[in-house]
């Protein structure tokens, strides 16, 4: 075996028909190896070739950590002696400059190849490993992260003293990912770069039940919603063209695009920065009984979704031409947002046809008709469905458990925003029960994280649904609240991928759930003392890198059952 070093990073290799290797690297440049004489390069192009290898710097760090002793270093002498297996490294004292130099033994050429110096140290200034300055568009970085998005590698750039958090936010928005991956990717950078101390910022004011603005020390991840990066990222469809739940960056004047989602703060800002201006979007949520936070999944990737469904009409779903004019008219004006969303048009023969797809296609069909369940228009459009399209996506949940975590994720996301939209808030509530009973599959495992995180979201929507009184009228409200004090008991004590640190946004979910159906009133108040959700809530084992709003929203939940009812 023969180990070749190159000048840079080798991002691919594949073998020719003529038995040839080619190895494309991060310089831009390919090389191609061969045993054959006749194909070698001239001997100055091998001359230019091992220079470009020797005059690579090569960080301390990744010199001992790959098992190198930079602190007793022989001199050129040593070279004279020959190595004992393929790619064996030895370091040597430079005669002329004095810097450590690594070089690597070549048994073909029977010979020591110089791979570069060796610079920085250890405990040189940061405080930790480093890849030493990387290019990446231009500009030079001390840490340049390749991410693993849907099989595809992305970098993330980032220097000493930048805020982990704002540096996964600008990742996030330059790949379109879900925002509830922020912790996740954030909580990467903070692993692999310990010491850093970011810029000091202004001082911030958090808010105490939702943490909007709060800065988020360096420990605690959050779950992965919606399918993007991280482990939040969802490979329903190949090439990674096309990644349902992962959204898209806002676009301007669309849905949803200047207001903030009330409990995760959509968006990071460093220290106590302004939010954004407000801008066109749906009403504010509901508020009843001191607040009823909700959540939107309105993040999308329209002109993937849409090359998505043409895609799938192309393989043997055909729709008539007049429902595909219907469908791209229905894209543009959701994606353009403000009024041509509100007024997007309603063809009843497209969705009827979508609808009767087959379950493993449904999902950028339903990934679309989140979008239109936040629209003004939504219950008029929710009434033309035939048949009834609560009933439906509760059918299609509850084959989905099975497996299918596409059809899950973007049927959980539809039923949410029915929730949030206060036109469609009164026809999803009238169904909760049924909503709280398909809940329990989905948050268990073996459902994925994404999924779990949604349907974590639909029962936050559906207890703050109960405290906003949109079931105050409901002969069964008493039950409801007990049904979902008892989903949240489960959750909290039967499903243990919640206490992992890469899922505390869809526990924080859950937390916040149960704080609003324990404030809807007396009875919701003493039904939780029945369920012992006090000693729950106490009994739940918390990761020492647990975010701050965690603990506080257990903390608050404790107060609450300690202390006397509050009044709906």
């Amino acid at each position: 075996m023969q180990a070749i070093t190159h000048p840079s990073t080798v991002w691919a290799c594949a073998v020719m028909p003529n038995g040839d290797l080619l190895a494309g690297c991060a310089n831009g440049n390919a090389y191609v190896w061969s045993k054959t004489a006749e194909r070698a390069a001239p001997d100055e192009q091998v001359v230019l070739f091992k220079e470009s290898v020797a005059a690579v710097a090569l960080p301390a760090e990744q010199a001992e950590g790959h098992g190198l002793d930079t602190s007793n270093m022989a001199s050129e002498e040593a070279l004279a002696n020959p190595g004992e297996r393929e790619g064996q490294h030895k370091i040597i004292k430079d005669s002329a400059s004095g810097q450590p130099t690594l070089y690597t033994w070549s048994a073909g050429e029977r010979t020591w190849n110089k791979v570069g110096e060796i610079v920085g140290s250890k405990d040189g200034g940061g405080g930790g490993s480093t890849l030493g300055k990387r290019t990446y568009e231009g500009k030079e970085y001390d840490y340049l992260f390749d991410i693993d998005l849907d099989g595809a590698t992305a970098k993330l750039p980032f220097n000493k003293g930048d805020d982990p958090w704002m540096a996964a936010q600008q990742f996030i928005w330059r790949h379109g990912l879900d925002q509830a991956v922020l912790d996740t990717v954030a909580n990467h950078i903070v692993k692999n770069t310990p010491g850093n101390v970011p810029a000091a910022t202004a001082p911030m004011n958090a808010d105490p039940f939702t943490s909007g603005g709060a800065y988020r020390p360096g420990g605690g991840g959050a779950a992965n919603g919606g399918g993007g990066g991280g482990q939040n990222v969802d490979p329903f469809t190949s090439g990674g063209a096309y990644r349902p739940g992962a959204g898209g960056a806002p676009q301007p004047g669309a849905h949803n695009g200047g207001y903030e989602d009330p409990l995760s703060a959509k968006r990071y800002r460093p220290g106590n920065a302004p939010g954004p201006a407000a801008a066109a979007g749906p009403p504010a949520p509901a508020s009843g009984g001191g607040g009823a936070p909700m959540i939107a999944f309105d993040a999308c990737k329209h002109d993937a979704v849409l090359a998505k469904l043409l895609q799938f009409a192309g393989e043997g779903l055909a729709l008539p031409d007049a429902d595909v004019a219907a469908l791209r008219a229905l894209v543009g004006a959701l994606k353009a947002g403000g009024p041509q969303a509100a007024a997007a048009p309603f063809t009843p023969s497209l969705w009827t046809a979508l609808l009767k797809w087959p379950d493993d296609k449904l999902f950028p069909a339903l990934d679309l008709l989140r979008l239109v369940l936040l629209q003004p228009t939504a219950a008029a459009a929710l009434g033309a469905f035939e048949p009834p399209l609560l009933p439906k996506l509760l059918a299609l949940l509850g084959g989905a458990a099975a497996g299918d975590k596409a059809l899950a994720l973007m049927t959980l996301r539809c039923v949410a925003n029915a929730l949030h939209n206060p036109a469609t808030r009164a026809a999803a509530a009238a169904k909760a029960a049924d909503v709280l009973d398909a809940l329990a599959p989905a948050i268990e495992p073996p459902a994925a994280a994404a999924v779990r995180l949604a349907a974590a979201t639909v029962l936050l929507n559906v207890c703050s649904a109960m405290r906003a009184g949109a079931l105050a009228a409901s002969a069964d409200a008493d039950a409801l609240q007990l049904q979902a004090l008892s989903l949240c008991a489960h959750a909290l004590t039967a499903v243990p991928p919640l206490a992992d640190p890469a899922e505390d946004e869809a526990l924080y979910r859950v937390l916040v759930a149960l704080e609003t159906v324990v404030g809807c009133g007396a009875a919701a108040h003493q039904a939780a003392l029945d369920l012992d959700l006090a000693a729950a809530v106490g009994g739940l084992k918390l990761a020492e890198s647990a975010t701050q709003k965690v603990q506080q929203a257990r903390g608050r939940i404790g107060t609450a059952l300690a202390g006397p009812a509050s009044k709906a």
